[in-house]
């Protein structure tokens, strides 16, 4: 008798189990049911930076686990041949603080080339503002096109994707027509309202994403974040609880666009020279770039929660 799972949501969290279901029973029936699907998902958003962020209080040894088996997993699937596929790399950089660390971040001896940084050199990097940080290297991924891999895998296994709103659970029958056997929940917020989980609470982010070439190291401050992707650079740096707003906030792109400017001031320089005896025969096509570059920092602000 061949068994049905059934997974609800699929972002990041839904996908992964999916396929990974289908790898380790591969008789099983494995149907997702999912209101929205990449690229309209949280996780299409997300900067797909390795670094735990926003844990609450969930026990520390079981995050440490939870990151560990990520960490190896990502150090494997970056030695494969189809890592650009996925989207995955190595990435370096800091964390700073404004205040003096007690304890070394559980996840100090996950990461790659972890050291903390004396106050001299933060001050040689043009940092004199915090008082503390790290630098270390972790990996980088490129959700959109690590669902799209994900999502093809799902597919190409057997798998069935229902693009549809639950609202009761008691509708999974009628929309699978089949019988189940298990049901797993990977629906992140959306469990405020499909299971009346009352604990929930959002976490609104909004960021740039912009071509900065130059920018080699990933920062991570407090209140700002420039992470790097393998095509674009991440500027951040809200994180507003219980705030369901979609749409982007002017003032919030101004606050982040000025706070990565005090970390690295050369975002906001465009270099447009370099051609030759050409300026005349190349001066519109050059110009044309410099004003998508210019979209790239005061249109392409994104929101989701």
């Amino acid at each position: 008798m061949i068994m049905t799972a059934v997974i609800i949501g699929a972002g990041i969290i839904g996908l992964s189990t999916a396929v990974e279901l289908q790898k380790t029973f591969p008789h099983l029936k494995v149907v997702i049911i999912a209101e929205n699907i990449s690229p309209e998902t949280t996780s299409d958003i997300a900067a797909g930076h390795l670094h735990p962020y926003l844990e609450g209080d969930t026990d520390p040894n079981l995050l440490k686990r939870w990151f560990c088996e990520t960490f190896k997993y990502m150090q494997k699937i970056c030695k494969e041949s189809e890592a650009v596929k996925y989207g995955v790399n190595c990435t370096s950089g800091f964390e700073l603080s404004f205040d003096k660390q007690e304890n070394l971040p559980y996840w100090h001896d996950i990461v790659r080339n972890f050291r903390r940084i004396p106050y001299t050199e933060l001050v040689e990097y043009g940092w004199p503002q915090f008082r503390d940080g790290f630098f270390f290297t972790t990996y980088t991924l490129e959700p959109s096109q690590y669902l799209a891999y994900l999502l093809e895998e799902f597919t190409a296994r057997g798998g069935k994707l229902i693009n549809r709103k639950l609202t009761s659970l008691d509708e999974i029958k009628n929309i699978c027509k089949c019988d189940f056997d298990l049901i797993i929940n990977a629906t992140g917020l959306g469990s405020y309202f499909l299971f009346d989980d009352k604990k929930l609470f959002p976490f609104r982010g909004q960021i740039y994403r912009v071509k900065a070439p130059f920018q080699k190291y990933f920062i991570s401050s407090p209140n700002n974040y420039i992470l790097l992707n393998n095509n674009q650079v991440i500027l951040g740096g809200t994180r507003q609880a219980n705030d369901y707003r979609l749409s982007i906030d002017e003032a919030d792109s101004r606050k982040i666009w000025d706070g990565c400017l005090k970390l690295v001031p050369s975002l906001k320089v465009i270099h447009c020279y370099g051609h030759g005896g050409s300026g005349i025969s190349l001066f519109y096509g050059c110009v044309e770039d410099v004003l998508d570059l210019c979209r790239g920092i005061f249109l392409k602000t994104t929101s989701k929660l």
